[in-house]
């Protein structure tokens, strides 16, 4: 198997052990593009030019987010022939219409953040979103103990924890 495509597998194996939902975060680049819509309106091509990426590669995903109910298009403009798409997140993600990945509960969690800091307060950081992982794993496998007495039907949950630097020039 090519190096490559080993690297798919092995990545795709990784985020369904998180836990992420199928084919939607399973490239890290989501996850950033995600949070950078969060904190305001972007083109692909801003994204990509701010991280030195290929455009139709981030233009890729951020088509990928918008059809998954991530993203929205807040607005269009002509520039140089061509029209630029302005992408921000929905504020509740997808609906709960049966067709969509995921439904949306009033007590579910949806938080970002954006923070300065410095080495040891991102290595400590770090560190607590992997505590925060190890926890959820712990609490599912309580629950499952739970379920397997009380064969009580399961909530299918997706958590995602994710701590990302932004590149500088790049505003919060």
């Amino acid at each position: 198997m090519a190096r490559r495509k080993q690297q798919e597998v092995e990545h795709e194996g990784k985020a369904r052990q998180r836990g992420l939902p199928d084919r939607v975060f399973q490239h890290p680049l989501r996850m950033q593009i995600l949070a950078a819509c969060h904190q305001r309106e972007v083109t692909p091509r801003e994204f990509a030019e701010e991280r030195r990426l290929h455009v139709s590669n981030v233009g890729y995903h951020f088509r990928a987010l918008h059809k998954a109910g991530y993203l929205e298009v807040a607005r269009k403009e002509q520039a140089r022939g061509s029209r630029r798409h302005f992408y921000r997140a929905k504020q509740r993600g997808p609906s709960d219409e049966e067709d969509a990945p995921m439904a949306v509960r009033p007590e579910g969690h949806l938080t970002w953040t954006s923070v300065d800091l410095d080495e040891q307060g991102w290595k400590d950081l770090m560190e607590e979103l992997d505590r925060a992982h190890q926890r959820s794993n712990e609490i599912e496998a309580e629950a499952r103990e739970r379920l397997r007495e009380s064969r009580e039907k399961p909530i299918r949950t997706v958590v995602g924890l994710g701590g990302f630097e932004r590149p500088s020039g790049t505003s919060a």
